[in-house]
Formats: C-alpha cells, structure tokens, sequence
C-alpha cells in the first residue's frame, strides 16, 4: 500500500494560533532532548500549557475519527475504481443490483464503501465458483488466483486489493470523503457488472 502524504489530516493545526501552539511544543521539545541549547523557562512553559488547552477538544476529536491520521479521499476510491473500468470491457447491468445499499448509505460514505468491497469480494468469489476452484480462501488469495489464471488482469486485481484496503480504513473510523457514497452510487455496479460477466 502506498500512503500519501495528502491522506494525512491535522484539522487541529488549520488555522495559525494552533500553528503556533504547535511550534512552541516542537521547541520544547527540542529544549528537552538538546539540553540548555534551547532555553525555556518554567513560566514560558506554563503559559505553552494553558495556549494548548483550546486545542485539546479538536485534537482529541481528530485522533478519534482519523486513525493514524489517515482519511479515505474520493480520489483514492475514484482512481482505484476507474482502473477496473477503463482496464474492461464494460458490461450490460441494472440498477436493481446493489444500487439500495448505496443509496441507503448514501449519507455514510464509510457504509457504503465497506458494502461495495464485500460486493467486490462476493463478485470474485463467484468467478471462482464458476470456474470450480475453491472458494474457501482470503480475499487477496482468492484475487491473486484469479489473475494467475487469467480471469483478471493485473491491474485490476490489484484495484480489488486497494478498495479492500480503503474499506478496512473507512469500517475502522478513518474519515471518508462524503463524495465516496455519490461516486459509488454512479459507478458501483458498473464495475460489479464487469466482475460477474467473467466466467
């Protein structure tokens, strides 16, 4: 997995008296571990202390909702979705598929990602069905079999492992972009078509 610096997000430091606040603890830190090269007394630090104390909600709020510092961008899941379809040959589908669950979720692009990749998981399991092999594996085993035998490329095998991955992001607390659910509602079952049209 590839982790981008974009998919890291501090909203605590967004706006410049938290930037400060930020700067003045780097420094005492840094006073800390060097010593008497940087000198802060123990009021400069009292006062650092106290400047600190209206970050702490935002800050706390952050560490909750974003894991590791990490947010599930739409880009992420479009660029990983448009792979698979500019990678296939487009297939016949309806919109009486999968289409409920992502508008239920549309207001939870954290749902309806998480749906999508265990509709993923269902489309790849099914293609190994059809082609009796065993069914009774982890999901990257089961891809990495898949395009082994030519069922699926490489590109698009891989695309399955990385919307896994986003979805194990998204179902543990990592911030979704709301545009995810609106994207997976235009595109979602395009892409579970092209997965259960291959035998």
């Amino acid at each position: 997995m590839q982790i981008r610096f974009s998919q890291f997000s501090l909203p605590a430091l967004r706006d410049v008296p938290n930037l400060v606040v930020w700067v003045a603890l780097v420094l005492v830190a840094l006073r800390t571990i060097f010593g008497y090269f940087l000198w802060v007394d123990g009021g400069t630090a009292a006062l650092l202390a106290v400047a600190l104390i209206p970050s702490l909600p935002s800050l706390w709020r952050s560490a909750m909702t974003s894991p590791s510092g990490m947010k599930v961008e739409l880009s992420e899941v479009a660029g990983v979705g448009e792979t698979i379809l500019h990678h296939n040959e487009p297939a016949n589908y309806n919109r009486q598929g999968v289409s409920g669950h992502f508008m239920a979720f549309n207001r939870d692009p954290n749902q309806a990602l998480a749906v999508f990749s265990a509709e993923l998981e269902r489309a790849a399991r099914a293609i190994s069905q059809r082609r009796g092999l065993r069914c009774d594996q982890s999901l990257k085993d089961t891809v990495d079999t898949l395009v082994r035998l030519g069922a699926l490329n490489e590109l698009t095998g891989s695309a399955i492992h990385e919307i896994a991955d986003l979805a194990h992001r998204a179902t543990h607390g990592a911030d979704t972009d709301p545009g995810v659910s609106t994207w997976l509602i235009e595109n979602g079952e395009k892409i579970l078509a092209i997965l259960d049209s291959k035998n």
